[in-house]
């Protein structure tokens, strides 16, 4: 039996832990989480088993999770957990808001970004390897993975079963391997313990495109692939949302002067090329851009780029689709251009490290980073680099298209193309929001000290220019 920890959403004064238990028939006994004289109750009653919605054969059925709030904490604290329930025990590190963000000669307050991990393709768990053995300036307060940390669809050449509850064991295996990869130094269940947790999903926590269709599922009906959709969301469901609310609802918190949106663009996306969002959540988004004031920039995190071209036939139908294939991209990108305040978007999907910029009619800066991929799923879909349109949006709309610029801050081209991921250090002043950011690739040698691949200043105003 093994017992794993996942701190997840934070406040100032309060934490959200998912804790898992693998491999038990039975339901677990009682437990607990402690950090230093606090101790919170792992009651046995609170253990839900994973079932994926009844579908899963009983036999499989040795997953149980709960949920726990750890409350009344520090503002900016960092806790030390050790949980025990039975004879397992596991250990996690989280940290609070601060309710500022630090000045420019203290540590800053800092974010990991990283995307699109098969599990498969690092069996050796470097990336949490990496990841722990960064420089202590550098160790992240905030863990954020924009998608696919699952890749329920690959290998390609893997044949999964038509039967609902064998899918959904050979699916739930997927989430096994990689949530308890590794150590307590090493794999991907390092980097879920370390730090509080957002968790974005992206096609391939469903299928490569989903929910349209697929090569990869070319042989299964519609049915067959509405049953997939159904098994997908219940796993995610199960490992990675924070909370029971529908995981469309949007993710948000502000840090001193800083106001952060993380946004869905799979769960409320719809098949064909109209909505990748729902209504309700493209509106909040919306207003969050236009509405923001511009003493306080915006970092918004989504699954995909907004600096992106639609693609051709060929591509979308038997490859994937970019946002700027949907029609909610033009009110979107509308809405970015009529932004009154500074804005840097954090996205992953395309399988290269990329940074570009705007100026934003307000004369402000709209700068966006990607961060793809953390372990490349196969090689005959990573391993090059694409500058940035040079025009944003892709299409023209009432407001004028606007140049970008690709900025040459690593190699090869100014772009990322190995295993990779990015820190990004967030300062203040009373002017602005700086931010240092370093992209990172994966040592494949001892002793695995992450590469620094390149470093760049963002500044996010707080003042017109």
């Amino acid at each position: 039996m093994r017992l794993v920890l996942v701190p997840q959403h934070v406040t100032t004064t309060s934490a959200k832990i998912w804790c898992g238990i693998f491999g038990s028939v039975n339901q677990p006994p009682n437990g607990s989480v402690q950090s230093g004289a606090h101790t919170w109750p792992l009651p046995a009653t609170a253990w839900q088993v994973v079932d994926v919605a009844g579908r899963l054969p009983a036999d499989a059925r040795t997953i149980w999770t709960q949920r726990l709030t750890l409350t009344s904490l520090q503002p900016g604290a960092a806790y030390a957990l050790r949980a025990t329930v039975g004879a397992a025990t596991a250990q996690a590190r989280t940290r609070t808001l601060p309710r500022t963000l630090p000045r420019a000669l203290e540590k800053p307050w800092t974010l990991w970004l990283g995307s699109c991990f098969a599990w498969y393709q690092d069996q050796a768990g470097l990336a949490g390897l990496n990841t722990r053995n960064l420089p202590a300036y550098y160790q992240p307060d905030m863990t954020i993975f924009c998608g696919d940390q699952v890749y329920l669809d690959n290998p390609w050449y893997e044949v999964l079963p038509r039967d609902p509850g064998r899918l959904s064991a050979r699916l739930l295996d997927k989430y096994v391997n990689t949530w308890t990869q590794g150590d307590t130094s090493t794999g991907f269940s390092t980097l879920l313990a370390d730090g509080a947790t957002c968790l974005l999903a992206d096609d391939h926590e469903f299928w490569n495109n989903h929910p349209n269709w697929s090569p990869l599922l070319l042989s299964r009906s519609a049915a067959e692939r509405s049953e997939w959709a159904a098994i997908a969301a219940s796993l995610y469901q199960s490992f990675q949302a924070a909370s029971p609310a529908p995981p469309t609802a949007s993710m948000r918190f502000s840090v001193g002067p800083l106001d952060v949106f993380l946004a869905d663009t799979r769960f409320g996306r719809e098949e064909g090329d109209r909505n990748f969002m729902t209504p309700a959540a493209l509106a909040e988004l919306q207003q969050w851009l236009e509405g923001g004031p511009i003493d306080r920039p915006g970092l918004l995190v989504m699954g995909a780029p907004l600096f992106t071209e639609p693609t051709n036939w060929f591509s979308a139908k038997f490859a994937d689709r970019s946002l700027a294939n949907y029609a909610q991209y033009a009110p979107l990108t509308e809405s970015v251009l009529q932004s009154r305040r500074a804005l840097l978007l954090l996205a992953g999907d395309i399988h290269f490290g990329r940074l570009a910029a705007t100026q934003l009619p307000s004369g402000l800066p709209f700068t966006e980073l990607i961060a793809s991929p953390l372990a490349l799923v196969d090689k005959s879909v990573g391993g090059s680099f694409v500058r940035a349109p040079e025009r944003f949006p892709a299409r023209a709309g009432a407001q004028p298209r606007l140049r970008v610029d690709t900025i040459p801050w690593a190699p090869p081209e100014g772009g990322l193309t190995v295993d990779h991921f990015v820190t990004l250090g967030f300062t203040q002043t009373d002017q602005s929001v700086n931010v240092r950011a370093t992209a990172w690739a994966i040592a494949q040698r001892s002793p695995h000290h992450p590469i620094q691949q390149g470093t760049y200043s963002i500044t996010l105003p707080r003042r017109a220019p």
